[in-house]
């Protein structure tokens, strides 16, 4: 009664022109069969067995006594905790439902077992083809989690579990795909996931099956779709940057406009920032690249360069440094007189900390401004010019250094020839000498071997101290030749 009513309500429906899911179709004939199976169930344990299954039953209790060491290992079954038993005696499932875990005792003629297995399983859902809402093809691949919460109802129910389900997510994937469109798909994975879980677990709640969790693997679009939607992002990316762009250049243009009024109002402002820049580089001391802080001592001028004093060339105690110093008060007066007065807010500087004159606040705005930049200048201007002395005179130093030099290098030359001549000399009258003395030997002998009379050999001697002193004589004129030979040189 209750199946003819559920099909004339569903014709009913479909001939006032309602569209019924294929899932409710499934859901109202599996209420249909459940219905009628727990009434067949209800009637077959209320009714129990036939005359003819109690003596099958009474039979295997007999062999089984008669045969009892053997029939242990037939009628003792082990189930595991993951698992459990459904027993069927003589087709009829037994009252109290799925057995397990551990041991339990069953006819062996009589009672067939099926054991379930309560893991949770997972299964791929092929590519699927699928048309979009907006006509676009799109391949996707789905992963199914589920287990089997009754074991009965899923042994009785479906002929094969996994094979049910696979099928029941393939259709329900396209379905709920059916009615989405391409940037849907995409972007709301999560969600089409979640309908499919819920879509799902009410299909096949009915079968004892409970699914756990859906996902979405891949999507793949066609090699033309990757194409035109790459060409897009690319458009859209372009498009945003030219908006970024002209954004930066509007802000840009009225800082731009808002400087412009500002330097229009106080012209000195512009020439601030530009200032303090060339006051952290150069040292006011020694005109070096580096703050007056990081001056050395060595770099520190102990002397005056202008005068040659005991004092700094920026000091007060420097003459010329005054007359400097009053001749650029001079032009920079005549330059302020020439300038208007400005009573406008300067901007906030930097460097504030760093001007002593603009920290103390006591003159007007104007008057700080001016004598600070007067002091600057002088300071600057001194360095510099001290700067170019010391160049010059580092300068003039290597130019007499070389000069110097050459002079060293001409005299040593000179100094070298006079040496030369002067030994060569030397060396003649050295062989002179040796010459009157081989002479005197030679005559000594003659006068040993001949036994002359003394006068002869006093004779003899003088002639030879006579020629000796000639010879002497005649050796100092020889370096006045070679005098001669150096300047003719």
């Amino acid at each position: 009664m209750a199946t003819t009513t559920s099909f004339k309500h569903e014709v009913q429906a479909l001939n006032n022109g309602n569209r019924i899911h294929p899932t409710n179709m499934t859901m109202a004939s599996n209420e249909a069969t459940n219905i009628h199976i727990k009434d067949d169930s209800q009637e077959s344990n209320e009714s129990g067995f036939d005359a003819c299954g109690w003596i099958l039953i009474i039979f295997s209790y007999f062999l089984v006594i008669l045969t009892f060491p053997v029939t242990l290992f037939c009628s003792i079954n082990v189930v595991q905790e993951y698992q459990r038993a459904v027993i069927f005696r003589l087709g009829r499932i037994l009252p109290g439902g799925a057995k397990g875990p551990g041991l339990f005792f069953i006819l062996p003629c009589v009672d067939t077992i099926t054991k379930v297995d309560l893991r949770t399983t997972t299964f791929n859902v092929p590519p699927q083809e699928i048309l979009t809402r907006d006509s676009v093809t799109v391949s996707v691949d789905a992963v199914i989690y589920s287990r089997i919460v009754d074991p009965v109802t899923s042994v009785t129910k479906v002929n094969n579990v996994a094979s049910a389900t696979q099928l029941l997510a393939q259709t329900a994937l396209r379905n709920i795909l059916g009615t989405k469109t391409l940037q849907e798909i995409l972007s709301e994975r999560e969600t089409i996931a979640d309908q499919m879980e819920i879509q799902l677990d009410q299909g096949s709640s009915s079968w004892g099956i409970k699914v756990e969790r859906v996902e979405i693997t891949d999507v793949r679009l066609p090699q033309s779709m990757q194409r035109s939607m790459a060409a897009e992002a690319e458009a859209s990316r372009e498009a945003r940057a030219k908006v970024i762009a002209a954004e930066g250049e509007q802000k840009a243009s009225r800082q731009l406009k808002e400087a412009a009024d500002v330097i229009a109002e106080s012209p000195i402002a512009l020439q601030l920032p530009k200032y303090c820049k060339t006051k952290q580089q150069i040292c006011a001391r020694c005109g070096g690249n580096h703050r007056i802080e990081q001056c050395t001592d060595s770099q520190q001028t102990t002397k005056c360069c202008n005068c040659q004093g005991d004092h700094l060339a920026t000091s007060n105690d420097c003459p010329r440094f005054k007359e400097q110093k009053t001749k650029v008060k001079k032009l920079v007066n005549q330059y302020s007189s020439t300038t208007k007065p400005t009573t406008t807010n300067v901007p906030a500087l930097q460097c504030l900390n760093e001007f002593p004159l603009l920290a103390s606040r006591q003159q007007g705005q104007q008057d700080y401004i001016h004598n600070g930049m007067i002091d600057e200048i002088i300071n600057l201007l001194t360095s510099k010019m001290e700067k170019v002395i010391e160049e010059t005179t580092n300068k003039l130093f290597k130019t007499l250094h070389q000069k110097i030099k050459k002079i060293e290098k001409f005299m040593s030359t000179f100094e070298n020839i006079i040496n030369e001549d002067i030994d060569d000399s030397n060396s003649d009258e050295e062989i002179q000498v040796h010459k009157d003395k081989k002479k005197e030997q030679q005559q000594k002998q003659h006068i040993e071997k001949t036994t002359k009379p003394t006068t002869t050999s006093i004779i003899t001697s003088s002639k030879a101290s006579n020629a000796s002193n000639e010879t002497t004589t005649k050796a100092p004129q020889k370096p006045k030749a070679t005098a001669k030979t150096v300047k003719t040189r």
